[in-house]
């Protein structure tokens, strides 16, 4: 394999390795899964060590009826943030609970420390006893932790390994320019077949990621009413995949979905540099599919949690070298000469 595809695909097993390491002192984990009896005035707490956990749970009052049931996630020392240090006990988010229902909330916790002791506490407020059916996880953000910068390398190390993939598309398109203005014989066959075949790998990896991510996204936002993107990570809580030693969920299927997404890249160059596109629009059209899905999920993570920065600049590095790399032999298929005719 020439040397450029080789890169891209050890940038992709780079960023797997980025992306698992991300949550080494962070694991997923259950807080409660069970029938909880509350007295009136009683409180019942499940202590929780948090770094940009998100809390997903599903809940049934076994009298609808019932009121003054209460959630909070609270800070049980004092947490630091960005730019000051909360005081003890003070609330994160508090829900009342009514009939049944699901709940999520980002736990945007913390600079500088591997991780702060936060409670979930259940309240009865009310009059009567009350008693529910709760199921509670904390899953670590995979994406938040990106998004915000809150560990080391967590937009460095992504960042390299994009721009190094894109480097590695825009050197192959330029060498393919090259090579095709000195051919004056016309594109190889067994180069071509192989290229189509390694564009039909590329093409799979890319429809086999997206409906993965797609499929994550609608089934966490159907059971805990979030978005797409957060319920990525919300659904990792149903998700029965291990933690391996990394211990989050997310951080596995996070780390397959990149690696099949950056191999898909990977393997879209390599049918470039075969000269899949001498003979089909289908690599000028993957190509721009892979730039323009990199470049909404940027958007989309921007949107999702607030902040721009990081996710755009994640997504042009990678989309805007795939989509130049394609416009390139878009054109070069246009401007190519026809084929002799045969008698």
């Amino acid at each position: 394999m020439d040397p450029c595809p080789r890169s891209a695909l050890f940038s992709s097993a780079v960023a797997l390795l980025v992306v698992t390491s991300f949550a080494l002192a962070h694991p997923d984990e259950l807080v409660v899964d069970g029938t909880l009896q509350l007295a009136p005035g009683e409180t019942v707490e499940f202590s929780v060590p948090v770094h940009y956990h998100r809390l997903v749970a599903t809940y049934r009052l076994h009298d609808p009826a019932s009121e003054g049931v209460t959630l909070t996630v609270a800070d049980a020392r004092g947490r630091l943030t960005a730019d000051h240090e909360t005081p003890l006990g003070t609330a994160e988010f508090t829900a009342p609970l009514r009939g049944e229902g699901r709940l999520h909330h980002l736990i945007e916790c913390c600079f500088a420390v591997d991780y702060a002791d936060f409670e979930v506490r259940l309240r009865n407020d009310g009059g009567a006893p009350a008693a529910l059916d709760l199921r509670a996880w904390i899953v670590h953000d995979e994406f938040a932790v990106v998004v915000h910068r809150a560990e080391g390398g967590a937009l460095e190390v992504p960042l390299v390994a994009f721009l190094g993939v894109g480097v590695v598309a825009a050197m192959v398109s330029l060498r393919q320019r090259r090579r095709e203005g000195r051919d004056l014989a016309g594109p190889d066959v067994q180069e071509s077949v192989r290229g189509a075949v390694t564009l039909g790998w590329s093409m799979g990896l890319f429809v086999w990621a997206c409906l993965m991510a797609l499929g994550l996204g609608v089934a966490g936002a159907s059971r805990y009413g979030t978005g797409l993107v957060d319920g990525v990570m919300a659904i990792m809580a149903d998700v029965p995949v291990p933690g391996g030693p990394f211990g989050s969920r997310a951080a596995t299927v996070m780390g397959v979905l990149m690696l099949v997404w950056l191999t898909s890249i990977a393997l879209w160059i390599r049918s470039v540099q075969l000269g899949a596109h001498r003979a089909s629009a289908w690599p000028s059209r993957l190509g721009m599919a892979l730039a323009v899905v990199s470049l909404c999920s940027g958007v989309a993570m921007g949107w999702t949690y607030g902040s721009w920065v990081v996710p755009i600049v994640l997504g042009l590095v990678l989309a805007v070298p795939l989509a130049l790399s394609s416009l390139s032999v878009s054109r070069r298929l246009a401007s190519a000469p026809a084929a002799p005719a045969t008698s």
